[in-house]
């Protein structure tokens, strides 16, 4: 099955290759969640000039101010793992990751906005099957929602700057370092919510309020069911002074989310007060400091976690290949025993796979550093080579795969050991134009201290090759 679509691939790589040749547009560009798309500067015929813009503008009045916008992703990847969770290996042949995206974006006027897209994502020749959530749903309409900025042709000038607007339907959701809630952009099948989202601007400071129910994805074609019963809500602030330094506060809840810990199921409700401070930009130096704490119940145990993260790097823009060198550091607190009593896990709730594709991991419960440096080989390529350090923050605890399950089985034997292991990778990025990048990554995990008392001592290997394609 795999070599059959081989052709088409390669088919769509050399159509792709053709039209990265075409005249550039200054500030266009493809967002990875496409409703930040904005195509509406093609209201000038004059820079009309890329080969999707008759589709990335269809006037649907006189005045242009009504249109409709589409776009779409086609994505590739083939993945090979080799011992994965460290024994056993069961893929020995590898498997083909499809996914195929389109979308539509209807502005009427300036007020009204109906936003569409469906996702199908595919998984071929994986043995013993798909991994549950993130390799496979066939078919789905993964974002509907409309927007409405009620002040946008408001003769009240405050209330126009306000830029005050509502979402409400099935979207896709992402903020600052995704820690907290992201799309699953790395893996098969994307992450959506069903909810209402408000946004708005004031005095330099730019809010958004969340109330949110997450979308359980399914293997099969209109499936996936909206999780009523676990409701996830935000609120994040941002301001960024005159000196480049932006301040993120924020605020998340999760209701009535099911746990299960140490054996026992109950619902629970967390609160997560934090902030992010950072600095990102034209300077060669960036930074960002993340700080988050949380409280909960479960049953009658009390729950306090927290959560530390730091990351620092440095560009020699200037120098031959513009080498890059960056360093990082996060914290994740963990149960303190293994006594009624001693719950202290920290839950990112929907976060991003934070440490790679060769092993995707829950961040909870974990210690990591990294460190990684870079080159550009090419004017649109760069070479990454980055080593992670991970270790269990706490020796009665495991650690756990997105979903929350644990990775290794609980038992009351977990050994005193933290040290899970070293992951080293090297990754090559290839931009060919505006379209279309290609990306070939190699991964090797031995297993450290804790996995060798746990008996899981093969080395993981991981081996991605993926190709994508935007319009």
């Amino acid at each position: 099955m795999i070599f059959r679509v081989i052709p088409f691939i390669i088919l769509l790589h050399i159509w792709s290759l053709s039209l990265s040749g075409q005249s550039t547009v200054p500030n266009r560009k493809y967002h990875k969640i496409r409703y930040d798309d904005d195509f509406s500067f093609l209201r000038n015929d004059s820079l009309r000039k890329d080969f999707f813009d008759p589709i990335k503008f269809v006037p649907l009045s006189k005045d242009e101010v009504s249109y409709l916008s589409m776009g779409g992703e086609v994505r590739h990847q083939y993945q090979n793992y080799q011992n994965p969770e460290w024994e056993g290996t069961e893929d020995q042949d590898g498997h083909l990751l499809q996914r195929y995206m389109f979308h539509a974006d209807f502005h009427f006027g300036r007020n009204f906005r109906l936003f569409s897209q469906v996702n199908s994502g595919i998984s071929t020749g994986r043995t013993p099957e798909p991994r549950a959530i993130i390799d496979q749903n066939t078919f789905e309409v993964n974002q509907l929602f409309l927007e409405v900025k009620p002040f946008a042709q408001s003769g009240n000038t405050n209330l126009k700057k306000s830029n005050f607007g509502f979402r409400i339907g099935k979207m896709e959701e992402t903020f600052g370092t995704a820690r907290f809630i992201a799309t699953r952009e790395g893996q098969n099948v994307r992450r959506s919510f069903e909810g209402m989202q408000a946004f708005f601007d004031v005095r330099k400071w730019k809010v958004n309020i969340l109330a949110l129910n997450e979308v359980v994805s399914m293997p099969g074609a209109f499936d996936d069911f909206r999780d009523k019963d676990e409701v996830f809500a935000g609120i994040i602030a941002s301001k960024k002074h005159d000196n480049g330094v932006t301040f993120e506060p924020y605020i998340f809840a999760d209701f009535d989310k099911s746990y299960t810990i140490f054996f026992d199921t109950a619902s629970q409700q967390r609160v997560s007060p934090g902030f992010r401070l950072f600095k990102k930009g034209k300077d060669n130096f960036r930074w960002n400091i993340e700080a988050t704490g949380q409280w909960a119940k479960f049953q009658k145990k009390d729950i306090y976690a927290w959560l530390i993260a730091a990351d620092l790097g440095y560009e020699f823009k200037k120098t031959a290949y513009r080498p890059y060198i960056g360093l990082s550091f996060s914290y994740a607190t963990g149960d303190r025993d293994m006594k009624p009593g001693g719950v202290g896990t920290f839950d990112p709730f929907f976060p991003k796979a934070a440490f790679g594709q060769a092993i995707v991991f829950n961040p909870a419960n974990l210690t990591q550093l990294h460190a990684e440096v870079s080159v550009l080989l090419a004017k649109n390529s760069r070479l990454t080579l980055s080593h992670d350090m991970l270790f269990r923050t706490s020796a009665y605890d495991v650690f756990y795969d997105p979903c929350f399950y644990p990775v290794i089985p609980i038992t009351d034997k977990l050994g005193k050991l933290r040290h899970i292991g070293d992951q080293t990778k090297i990754e090559l990025k290839y931009n060919f134009g505006r379209h279309y990048f290609m990306v070939v990554e190699y991964a090797i995990f031995p297993p450290g201290d804790f996995l060798g008392e746990m008996e899981r001592t093969d080395v993981l290997n991981y081996f991605s090759t993926k190709s994508i394609i935007r319009f």
